[in-house]
């Protein structure tokens, strides 16, 4: 019995935009699927793609495709949503009759709108033991019924089956398939000549934050590996080659102690690598030793969630333990985060009700002040969170969110604000970051030099029909967002479109190779 396992396809890559941003300081391994893999029974053979790092062949792709027993696809966000159903799309085109399972949050929380898309079954939050269970009744042709944590669809309606619950043990699960995937394509930009890998500490958030879907994917709860446990998969990593490292968790850096004595272990035991990860505001307040005690361990760079310099706005969200982010607190937390040589990446959303276009450059001023590097999103509101509910009560949503890009505003009465945001980050990006290419701090004078590169590469395999996009997504013309984004993506999930994909695959939809080929 064959696997694959599939980020989506960078089908539509979106030149100069956050919808592949991690590119831009990475790529790193998506441990989901190595995961995934390693839940898989010994009656199957797995194959992992990432597209999305890789740039893979077409026509390896539709022989992978051709070979599979079953597919999987993970989607994490409605900025690859797009990308993600021209996937579904291919794969159905190319073989109608094959399994197709979907995870991650976003099909977590649109599970009717991807079964009407062409998935087969979707899985609901954790996926490791209801991945294993689906992929043994597949081999033995059962129903999906007894496995929970599932929707799928059955004479014309959706069955949703019981929760699954939360694994209560992360230690128990098995250590990740890093042998299936071609380590090779992901290059952090620390630049060292060994491997770049992923490794999990925790999984969950405790805060309530009202736009984030963390707290409701894991249902408030955090929980972590034991560090002795963390210790031997580094060295297993190592072993490997791997000098580079994204620890994967949402709530890093929480609790401080747990984190500390985590650092202190990898000091000892002589572990190499340098490595990134996400950082809570609140922790490094309550302990300002942190920083310096993670950069002696290899911390080079975290993504610090600021998200905005308004203290009504962070109130407004409940950002923070208990509600209580408080702004007077950043200038702080960047100053020890900057003196232990630590490049921070800020967060800042865009776009919310209340927001003044007029107010957008002092926003970023601000902002500027306590990060490296700022990371400007349009406010996305999700399925499922807070927010999402309450703009969509208010009539507030601007087009459908299913899908989202950075340069399409998500709330009436902010269409200007984001383009506005943009202009200026475009300027600093232009004409302002060029110059820390020669910033004293070595994390980011290293940063901007591979932005830089891989800029340049981006400028190099830009297309005409990219370029129109681009220039769609600039909106000179005054689109409203909605139909700014039905129009995106009528063209590339078009009939014509969906036909030169299956074309390039060099495979007949549902039969085989093309004349010239063998099966």
């Amino acid at each position: 019995m064959n696997l694959l396992l599939t980020t989506p396809l960078r089908a539509v890559p979106r030149f100069m935009s956050a919808n592949d941003f991690p590119m831009v300081w990475g790529p790193h391994p998506p441990v989901t699927l190595a995961q995934l893999a390693a839940m898989a029974g010994p009656s199957w053979k797995v194959r992992i793609l990432d597209p999305i790092a890789s740039g893979i062949d077409l026509k390896e792709f539709g022989r992978w495709v051709a070979e599979a027993d079953a597919v999987g696809i993970t989607c994490s966000a409605s900025q690859l949503a797009l990308n993600a159903e021209i996937t579904v799309r291919l794969v159905r085109r190319l073989r109608p009759g094959v399994p197709i399972i979907m995870g991650g949050h976003h099909p977590t929380f649109y599970p009717g709108e991807w079964l009407a898309r062409g998935a087969s079954v979707i899985v609901h939050g954790e996926g490791e033991h209801t991945m294993a269970e689906l992929l043994e009744c597949i081999e033995k042709k059962r129903s999906f019924h007894g496995v929970n944590g599932i929707s799928f669809a059955e004479g014309g309606k959706i069955v949703r089956t019981p929760a699954r619950e939360l694994v209560p043990d992360l230690d128990s699960l098995p250590f990740p398939r890093w042998d299936l995937m071609d380590l090779g394509c992901y290059r952090q930009f620390t630049r060292r000549r060994g491997l770049t890998v992923s490794l999990e500490t925790s999984r969950g958030c405790t805060n309530s934050c009202s736009f984030c879907l963390a707290t409701r994917m894991w249902d408030g709860r955090q929980r972590y590996r034991a560090i002795p446990r963390v210790l031997d998969d580094l060295k297993k990593l190592a072993a490997m080659g791997a000098d580079q490292l994204l620890f994967v968790g949402d709530g890093f850096g929480n609790p401080p102690e747990y984190h500390m004595e985590l650092a202190r272990a990898m000091i000892k035991a002589g572990i190499d690598m340098h490595w990134m990860s996400f950082m809570r505001v609140d922790s490094i307040i309550r302990e300002p030793a942190l920083p310096e005690l993670l950069a002696r361990s290899g911390c080079k760079s975290v993504f610090v969630g600021f998200e905005s310099p308004s203290q009504q706005m962070l109130s407004r969200w409940g950002k923070g333990p208990d509600g209580g982010a408080e702004v007077s607190t950043y200038p702080e937390i960047f100053r020890l985060l900057d003196r232990a040589g630590i490049l921070v990446f800020g967060f800042l959303l865009v776009g919310h009700p209340g927001e003044r276009v007029e107010d957008i450059p002092e926003t970023m001023r601000l902002h500027q002040q306590w990060c490296d590097i700022p990371l400007v999103n349009a406010l996305q509101p999700m399925k499922g969170t807070p927010d999402y509910d309450d703009y969509e009560q208010r009539g507030l949503l601007a087009k459908d969110m299913f899908y989202h890009d950075v340069r399409i505003p998500s709330l009436k009465g902010a269409e200007k604000n984001v383009p506005r945001a943009m202009q200026l980050f475009m300027r600093q990006l232009l004409f302002r970051l060029p110059f820390q290419a020669f910033s004293g701090k070595e994390s980011k004078r290293l940063f901007v030099r591979h932005m830089y590169r891989f800029l340049l590469k981006e400028f190099a395999a830009l297309t005409l029909d990219g370029l129109k996009d681009y220039l769609t997504l600039l909106n000179f013309k005054g689109v409203p967002p909605a139909g700014l984004q039905d129009a995106l993506v009528r063209k590339h999930t078009s009939e014509e479109r969906m036909a030169a994909l299956a074309r390039r695959t060099g495979r007949h939809p549902g039969r085989g190779l093309l004349r010239g080929g063998r099966m």
